[in-house]
C-alpha cells in the first residue's frame, strides 16, 4: 500500500501514509526521508494504524511458557472469582484505567493474553479429569444400584 507520511506539526505527529517495510525511513509528501532511530518514539496521529504485519520483540522469559511448568501456582477459580468481584478485571491484566493512564504495550499484552489462554487450558484439563473421574463414579454407582435392585427383587420373590 503506497502513500506518503506527513508531519502534522513540530511535535512530530504523523498524520497518514505508510512505512516501506524494507526501509528504516519515513517518506513525507515532499519526498524527503526521515530516519527512524531505534529506541526513538514515533507518534502517529491517525484514527488507525494499518499494517500487514507488526513484529514486537519480546524476551523468552517474558513469554508465558512458564505456566506449564510443574511448579506453576495456578490460582483457584474461587480466587479468580474473588479478584474479579473486587477489582472488576482479571488478575495480571491491567484495568481499563491503567491502560488509559499508561497506554497499551502490545508485546506485554500478547504475553498476558497467552498466559490467560494457557491458564484456561489448565483449568479445562483439571475439569476434564474431574469429569472423567465423576463419570467412572456414576457408572460404578449405576452398577451398584442395579445390583441392589436385583437383590431386592430376588428377596421379594
Amino acid at each position: 500500500m503506497g502513500g506518503a507520511l506527513t508531519i502534522e506539526d513540530a511535535s512530530g505527529y504523523l498524520t497518514g501514509g505508510s512505512l516501506q517495510p524494507s526501509l528504516d525511513r519515513l517518506v513525507t509528501n515532499g519526498g524527503a526521508k526521515h530516519t527512524i532511530i531505534a529506541g526513538q518514539e514515533v507518534r502517529i496521529n491517525a484514527p488507525f494504524l494499518l499494517a500487514k504485519k507488526v513484529k514486537v520483540s519480546i524476551k523468552a522469559e517474558d513469554w508465558s511458557d512458564y505456566v506449564f511448568a510443574s511448579n506453576y501456582n495456578l490460582r483457584s477459580l474461587t480466587s479468580v472469582e474473588n479478584f474479579i468481584n473486587k477489582y472488576k478485571h482479571l488478575p495480571d491484566v491491567p484495568s481499563a484505567n491503567q491502560v488509559e493512564k499508561n497506554d497499551l504495550d502490545i508485546g506485554a499484552t500478547q504475553a498476558i493474553l497467552l498466559k490467560k489462554i494457557e491458564e484456561l487450558t489448565l483449568y479445562l484439563i483439571q475439569q476434564d479429569k474431574l469429569n472423567q473421574k465423576q463419570q467412572k463414579l456414576i457408572v460404578s454407582q449405576q452398577r451398584m444400584l442395579e445390583a441392589l435392585k436385583t437383590e431386592i427383587k430376588n428377596k421379594k420373590q
